[in-house]
Parts: structure tokens; sequence; C-alpha cells
């Protein structure tokens, strides 16, 4: 497939700036009434899927059962746990290099969009001081499916006005990975996590990512 890089499609978390350690601590927090041990793991595995999904789950595995109104309130109250831990975001919390990629983007006229999960992308995106840099994000709420399906990518291409195969999508989560891989976007895998041998380039740290290198990367695809 021939790629001309048109647009860059980013996730947030783990890509842009590291907020697992709070979806950790909200997490856990709200899992410990029911007597339910939440674990790094777990975590890791539960990158990119949404806060509603992600309580069905770990009630789920936990063997506990409870009303559909309950889960909408657990998820609600997570989010404020969250929301609690997240308001001391500053410029620091960016990743490593994400701030000179954004940078050369921008000079290079190269589009870029936030393809998150949460529904917090827009605060977080202020807190950390990006906004000026994503003029498209997603919202999650009006997603008929979330990751893995590739709706959020999709829709983010169709918002940016380039074709999907011109896209570059990076994602840390396999959930996120999963949802790329099903477009005709080139992939980065930023991280450790096993599943992101899977992307057309793997990167162990956003440190790496460069416009130099992504071109020769998607030429050799």
């Amino acid at each position: 497939m021939t790629r001309t890089l048109q647009a860059v499609i980013f996730d947030m978390d783990g890509v842009i700036t590291d907020t697992m350690p709070f979806y950790f601590q909200a997490n856990q927090e709200l899992m410990r009434p029911y007597g339910i041990q939440y674990t790094e793991e777990q975590n890791n595995k539960l990158k990119g899927i949404g806060r509603k999904e992600t309580v069905q789950h770990l009630l789920k595995e936990g063997n506990v059962q409870v009303s559909e109104k309950q889960i909408t309130e657990l998820a609600n109250k997570r989010n404020e746990i969250y929301l609690s831990l997240i308001s001391e975001l500053t410029h620091q919390h960016v990743l490593p290099g994400v701030i000179e990629f954004l940078e050369e983007l921008m000079r290079e006229n190269v589009p870029v969009a936030l393809a998150s999960s949460s529904r917090n992308g827009p605060y977080v995106l202020e807190k950390v001081g990006l906004q000026e840099y994503f003029p498209v994000v997603i919202d999650p709420s009006s997603l008929k499916k979330g990751k893995p399906d590739p709706e959020i990518f999709l829709k983010a291409a169709y918002a940016l006005g380039v074709p999907e195969e011109n896209c570059v999508g990076i994602e840390d989560g396999e959930a996120g990975l999963q949802a790329l891989l099903n477009t005709k976007m080139f992939t980065v895998g930023v991280g450790a996590d096993d599943y992101m041998k899977h992307a057309h380039w793997t990167i162990s740290s956003t440190s790496e990512l460069s416009l130099e290198q992504l071109r020769e990367r998607m030429k050799k695809d």
C-alpha cells in the first residue's frame, strides 16, 4: 500500500500523558468495598476501555452482580475520583518527546486529532497545555462502539478530511491497537506491552517519535 503522511491521530493515556497511575488509584478505590483486589496487570489490560465498560469488566471478574443503575453510578463515581486525582496535572506531565513531535507536525502542517476513550480528553489537554495542537477531539460518547472497534479512529480521519490510509494512529493499549489494525492506517505502538509488536512501528518510549523517523518507517511498510 502506498501511503502519504497527511494526519496523525493520538490516543491520550500513555501516549500524550501518563494518567494510567491515576486510573489505577481510582479503580482500586472504587473496587475496594466489593473486596476486589485491582492489580497493575488489570490496569494495563484495560487501557483504552471506557469507564462503564471497565466497571462492568471488574465486577464480572469479581463475581459481583449489581443493577445497570448501580453500574452507571459506579462509573460516575470512578470519574469523580479520577478527576480529583488529575486536577494537579501540569505541562510537566506530558510524556518525553511529545511536545517536540507535535511542534514538528505543526511546522509541517500535518493536522492531528485526539481519539481517546476518555471523556476527559479536552480537560486533560487543557491541564497540560496542549489543546492548541488538537483541532479535532473525538467525543467518545458520540460513538456506537468503543475500542477495540475502529469507529473512533475512522471518525477522527473523517473529521480531519484525510483518507484513512494516509493517517497514522499512535496507541499504547491492546484495545486501541486492535482498533487501529482494523483500519488502513499506519500504526505506531508505544511501550513494552507484548501486543505492541503487532504495530507497523513499535517504540519503547514516546521520546523516539520524530517526523523523519515516521516517514522513513512508512516508506518501508
